[in-house]
């Protein structure tokens, strides 16, 4: 098993001194991780429009990368993000569930297999995050290749199966293992979400739960830590320091 560990860029809109996007790769980058960028940053609402790909790819040259959606509701817009990421290297894109639902909020299989079978021309990976466990259960049944991220705060606040009875993380992992290839790190509160690993309401038996089902499948993909910052990469190292003393791997880190 080999975790890559990266920093969402949504971290730093949250971050009380505003940088440039190049100030905040050039952090990240010289820190040993990856990242995964998100669909704007304040003046720059269009990131992944054809006119700043390579600009992005001189950014994120020899980096580990992945994109988080930017809301695609149609087949235009997963295919704007995914010759985004093929153009500069990034090898998965988190989409959420309302990116591959129908107007009723339910999954629309059609949509999804001509998303994810357009990703695959271009070497790109869809995985989509979490959302009720019945709509991720119900969508990769009906859609070869399509991939998961679990992300590990928004699991405690989804309404999991079509009655809406909870489900917590060995149900979720038990679930989706399968099809598991990317994560987004957090931890809880009972009523908001994305603060550092440890600081929160997950107990330690389900980081192992989640741990014991990454082991089971080998897992080699990207855990992106998606945090309110006071600082992003201290709040990185205490969120990775503390996976680590639950026998989680610790960061292969990039040289600078």
């Amino acid at each position: 098993m080999k975790v890559n560990y990266r920093i969402s860029l949504w971290n730093y809109f949250h971050y009380i001194h505003r940088l440039s996007l190049e100030q905040v790769i050039d952090e990240v980058r010289r820190a040993g991780y990856g990242i995964e960028l998100w669909p704007g940053w304040f003046e720059d609402r269009d990131l992944y429009a054809p006119l700043c790909r390579e600009r992005l790819r001189v950014l994120v040259a020899e980096m580990p990368c992945s994109l988080h959606t930017g809301g695609a509701k149609d087949i235009h817009g997963h295919q704007k993000q995914i010759d985004c990421a093929a153009h500069i290297g990034a090898d998965v894109i988190v989409i959420h569930p309302g990116d591959v639902a129908d107007p009723h909020g339910n999954p629309d299989p059609a949509l999804a297999r001509e998303a994810v079978a357009y990703a695959g021309e271009k070497g790109v990976t869809l995985a989509l995050e979490n959302g009720p466990l019945w709509f991720l259960e119900e969508t990769i049944a009906a859609v070869d290749g399509l991939q998961i991220c679990i992300d590990t705060g928004h699991l405690y606040h989804s309404a999991a199966t079509r009655d809406g009875r909870k489900a917590g993380m060995a149900e979720y992992v038990n679930a989706l293992k399968p099809r598991l290839a990317h994560l987004h790190l957090q931890d809880p509160l009972p009523k908001s979400d994305h603060y550092a690993i440890g600081t929160g309401m997950i107990p330690d038996e389900d980081w192992g739960c989640l741990l014991a089902g990454l082991e089971e499948i080998h897992f080699d993909g990207a855990a992106v830590l998606e945090v309110l910052p006071r600082t992003p990469l201290q709040l990185a190292e205490q969120s990775f320091g503390h996976l680590a003393g639950l026998g989680w791997p610790g960061p292969q880190k990039l040289s600078p």
